[in-house]
């Protein structure tokens, strides 16, 4: 039940990124330092590849079995490995937001 980390905290990264950047574009732009929103950008995307990375482990652990046949044990499986796909792609997307910010802030620095 991993996959439910991703669900949560992966969209949660993409907004704490967000957040983040806001706050730091400012003085960044004032100083000319922009190591702070590179961190930050890596850090979230660095949770973000993590928590898809664990729920696609668990995505490939449910992979139902060949030749097996409907039972509850089987339809618990297919749950969990449904949950663990949606985690994985919204980890995935998650990741991929936090990318766009990322570039956004090396083909506009400062406002041009």
């Amino acid at each position: 039940m991993r996959s439910w980390l991703a669900l949560v905290l992966a969209p949660g990264a993409a907004l704490a990124v967000l957040g983040f950047l806001d706050y730091l574009a400012g003085p960044a732009c004032a100083s000319g330092d922009w190591v702070g929103l590179h961190v930050a950008a890596a850090a979230g995307l660095l949770v973000a590849g993590v928590l898809g990375a664990v729920a696609a482990g668990e995505c490939a652990m449910h992979r139902p079995e060949p030749g097996a046949t409907v039972v509850p044990e089987g339809e618990r499986r297919a749950r969990r490995r449904v949950l663990a796909m949606l985690g994985t792609s919204v980890a995935a997307l998650s990741a991929v937001v936090i990318l766009v910010i990322w570039v956004s802030f090396w083909l506009l620095p400062c406002g041009r």
